[in-house]
């Protein structure tokens, strides 16, 4: 036995490990460390060897840049060790976590990685548990090579130890590299990108990652941790693009404090909202959302342009409450958590001013997305969160709508003046594993295979659920004598099963986000949106007929009135709701105001003009209102909010 293991160690003990490498053996080691690196994080990107090598092939030059990249991370590993074995095998595990990482969230919510994902980790950690069953394969595999990498390292990766003098100088490289690459855009390696039609494509962040690469398409984004000032940036230029603004809102704030009873609002937000039975080829047991479609006839309805898929819910909050735009923001950045620190002019600030009280519920962890921090900055007086909700029914994995209906209830009855409450449900988060239920009241057929069914099965049940939770609130105000508004909408389309499942297996949509025309672009990110009155013809007597009341029952004959509102970006429902409650908007909601009259659906890569014209690209006559727009949200969230003076 002992000769065996001895036999072993010989032949484990090549030459390349056991003598001296020179300088040219350890720069073939880095060369061909950096190679196949860049390799194993394009086939787990894309799935598989040849898909990488094809890209290879067709982006020689795109691909030599990534293998650049993986250089630096080398030298930068080799700083910090000074030693190759651990070099390779650290920055080697690194690497592959990063692109498994990059899979699985590209999997679940149609992005790639993003360099501000990292400031997230207690969220991901809190989500582990629920996608666990995703995730365990690809912690396994994740392991599985770190053995592999550990056991190669061992037996196989030369000793070899760079001097601290070296080590300095690697140094050195390192700190002028990073700096070039973060912000190349404004050095010579812009032009090299020109001549090797390498482009930034921040507009479709899978795309770029795709075409890019995952490495260089990661470093791309860079930068945009930090958010640069504007061009024309001043006191003087944010004056005049809001002096007719100011001029009109203070003459008629004065006006919204002194009239008579104010209309109570209520906003619900509610997870993954949308109607499933647009679907082609699916049939439904029955209607999931009959009482939606009723209020529907009864209110204003439309649609929401969101600028998320599947998650970042906060952000579809961020554009409601401040009527600022996440298109100025790095795609896939959370703006609650890296822009929100300081009060700004939202919604319920403004509503303050005009005598309501301001309560936010969301049956959650308040640390979640920082709402906790967020909330009193924005305005809101009152924080109703998870631990709130104690004793509460949980439907499925989550706190049930109803318990959501139920706690805006009991803010409406104890309330002595007009109340402003925003509420985010919980209840229908995805993932929709099939065993979420006991039971089901609504099922699906069709063009499903048994998983897509199960995923489709389960988001359906969510869904009836979250529209018999609004007509238990509706319900209630109908007999309720204090005029109340009610806006529902959905935060984004769900995740239904990795790489966009069960909008494939049914037709919805044929390919992913980089492969969208601009009308699938329109079908995956369109929520729907009802603004509805309790002052209705079959309520009981209300006081909307008096006097005093004159303010409140005009708004609701506007809503009844508005039976179509069509397609509107967040960021611009608030300064509608203001418009038709005839109260006045400060600076950002009246300048919102005037842009959602030309241009009311404002995304990413989306544009809808009020005459319903779609645009992949912005025109040229709305780019200076865009630029005045951003001038405005640079002011509020990272200048010195002149606009609030």
């Amino acid at each position: 036995m002992s000769y065996m293991v001895k036999a072993f160690q010989g032949f484990v003990r090549s030459p390349l490990r056991s003598r001296e490498l020179s300088a040219k053996g350890f720069l073939i080691w880095i060369a061909s460390t950096a190679f196949i690196q860049v390799i194993v994080a394009e086939m787990i990107q894309r799935g598989d060897f040849k898909s990488a090598f094809v890209w290879i092939y067709s982006n020689l030059l795109v691909f030599l840049m990534n293998d650049f990249l993986a250089v630096v991370l080398l030298c930068f590993f080799l700083f910090l060790t000074g030693n190759l074995r651990l070099t390779v095998i650290s920055s080697s595990v690194l690497l592959i976590l990063l692109s498994l990482t990059n899979m699985v969230k590209k999997q679940f919510l149609g992005d790639p990685l993003f360099p501000w994902d990292f400031g997230r980790f207690d969220q991901v950690y809190n989500l582990l548990p629920k996608i666990s069953g995703e995730v365990l394969p690809v912690l396994f595999f994740l392991g599985v090579m770190i053995i592999v990498l550990i056991l190669a390292g061992v037996f196989f990766i030369p000793k070899y130890r760079l001097r601290l003098r070296t080590r300095m100088g690697v140094l050195v490289g390192v700190a002028i590299l990073i700096p070039l690459l973060v912000f190349y855009r404004h050095t010579p390696i812009q032009t090299l990108f020109k001549m090797a039609e390498i482009e930034h494509i921040y507009w479709v962040q899978t795309q770029n990652s795709l075409e890019n690469g995952f490495l260089l398409g990661f470093m791309m984004n860079t930068e945009y941790i930090m958010v640069l000032k504007p061009a024309g940036y001043s006191e003087e230029t944010i004056s005049k693009i809001t002096a007719e603004d100011k001029a009109d809102s203070a003459v008629a704030a004065a006006s919204v404090q002194d009239s008579g009873m104010k209309s109570d609002i209520v906003v619900i937000l509610d997870e993954s909202f949308w109607d499933p039975t647009r679907f082609p080829k699916v049939a439904f047991s029955e209607d999931p959302l009959p009482n939606f479609r009723r209020l529907s006839n009864e209110g204003t309805s439309g649609q929401i342009l969101s600028p998320v898929f599947g998650g970042s819910t906060a952000n579809v909050e961020f554009e409601f409450l401040t009527g600022l735009s996440t298109n100025f923001l790095p795609q896939g950045a959370i703006a609650y958590q890296q822009y929100v620190t300081k009060s700004l002019p939202a919604l319920p600030n403004l509503l303050q001013r005009y005598g309501y009280e301001t309560t936010a519920i969301h049956p959650y962890h308040g640390w979640f997305y920082d709402r906790e921090k967020i909330y009193p900055l924005l305005g809101f007086q009152h924080f109703y969160s998870l631990e709130d909700f104690n004793g509460a029914k949980i439907d499925g994995e989550y706190i049930a709508d109803i318990e959501v209906s139920k706690r805006i209830i009991q803010e409406l009855q104890t309330a002595d003046q007009p109340e402003f409450i925003f509420a985010v449900t919980m209840q229908n988060h995805g993932p929709y594993p099939a065993d979420r239920y006991s039971d089901h009241t609504v099922s699906t057929s069709g063009s499903l295979t048994s998983e897509g069914k199960g995923i489709l099965d389960t988001y359906a049940e969510g869904v009836r659920d979250a529209d018999a939770s609004l007509a238990y609130l509706t319900d209630y105000l109908r007999k309720s004598d204090r005029p109340t508004i009610v806006v529902y909408f959905g935060d984004h389309l769900p995740f239904l099963g990795k790489d966009y499942q069960v909008y494939k297996e049914t037709g919805y949509i044929t390919g992913n986000e980089n492969q969208w025309s601009t009308e699938d672009t329109l079908k995956m990110k369109s929520v729907p949106l009802i603004i509805w009155s309790n002052d209705q013809p079959d309520t009981v007597e209300t006081k909307a007929d008096t006097d005093a009341d004159a303010s409140s029952a005009d708004a609701a004959k506007t809503i009844r009135g508005t039976t179509d509102l069509g397609l509107i970006s967040p960021s611009f429902l608030g300064a509608y709701l203001l418009k038709q409650l005839n109260y006045p908007g400060n600076t950002i909601f009246e300048y919102t105001s005037r842009m959602a009259d030309v241009l009311p659906a404002y995304g990413k890569s989306v544009f809808v003009d009020r005459h319903g014209q779609t645009y992949n690209e912005l025109p040229s006559s709305f780019q200076e209102a865009e630029k005045n727009y951003w001038l405005l949200e640079y002011d509020l969230l990272f200048g010195k909010q002149y606009s609030k003076k």
